[in-house]
């Protein structure tokens, strides 16, 4: 990530000239000497992180030309005279505004190719791949949180599919099996009945509708409520009581046996019933 960001900065420089030279990147470290070069004509520049506090050599200003502003400092060696041989190489400290001294060997050279450095701390440089890789070990943690959501979200329509299908199937076998017990019901079914109330002028029938199955005698009567009746089967001149149960939901009242003739005797009324054929 160190190397990417100091491509960046190289970027800076012209690139319209054929002989341009990419800047020289120096991972340093408090305490170490580094090596760079300047020729005396065209000097180097080295740029730093943070803005320098001071830059000194042991050498007299004669011998070489040192400046700095912000965070560039320009450094190239002076060859006049008899002095030149003596002064080729000359130590430098750095101090940048954090506090941290940096050291280098500095070497007159004929090499106008390298010019321009830029310093970056070691310790910088891991500190950012060492981000660069939790960001990345991020990145692929949230793209599994993707991943494994989509599939649940996938699991979850299969699964809703599939219960949709299965109540679909559920419902047409339930529907059919009704269907097929409505018409097994409807063909043993007997409906051949008479009914009429003792008052010769009733406001309503009590009765609604009568009907047995071969082994139950099924009476519907008009309204729920009427509380127990007395049910009672005529054999010839006698009458016997019979035994019944009673949905107050429905209103029937479903009476054991199969009979000829039904008498109920609902709060005031008596509704005789027969049965035909």
């Amino acid at each position: 990530m160190a190397v990417s960001m100091v491509g960046a900065q190289a970027a800076d420089t012209p690139s319209e000239t054929a002989d341009i030279h990419e800047c020289k990147t120096l991972l340093v470290s408090v305490g170490e000497r580094h090596s760079i070069v300047a020729h005396g004509s065209v000097g180097s520049r080295v740029r730093f992180s943070n803005p320098i506090k001071s830059a000194v050599t042991a050498l007299p200003e004669s011998a070489w030309d040192v400046e700095h502003k912000d965070k560039n400092l320009w450094i190239r060696p002076k060859f006049d005279k008899e002095i030149a041989k003596e002064v080729s190489q000359v130590g430098l400290t750095v101090v940048l505004s954090t506090g941290d001294e940096y050291d280098f060997l500095v070497n007159s050279t004929d090499n106008t190719d390298i010019s321009c450095f830029f310093v970056i701390d070691k310790r910088t440089a891991f500190a950012n791949l060492t981000l660069d890789k939790k960001e990345q070990d991020l990145i692929r943690f949230r793209n599994s949180l993707a991943g494994r959501a989509q599939e649940l979200d996938e699991r979850e329509a299969q699964m809703r599919a599939d219960y949709e299908h299965s109540l679909s199937n559920t419902q047409r076998q339930v529907q059919s099996q009704a269907i097929d017990a409505i018409e097994a019901f409807k063909f043993r079914i007997r409906t051949p009945y008479e009914w009429s109330n003792s008052d010769a002028s009733p406001k309503y029938s009590v009765v609604n509708s009568v009907y047995d199955d071969g082994q139950w005698t099924y009476v519907r009567v008009s309204e729920v409520g009427f509380g127990a009746p007395i049910i009672t089967s005529r054999s010839g001149e006698t009458d016997n009581v019979v035994q019944y149960e009673y949905s107050d939901i429905t209103g029937v009242y479903k009476i054991n046996g199969l009979h000829n003739s039904l008498h109920l005797k609902i709060e005031d009324k008596v509704v005789t019933i027969e049965r035909k054929g």
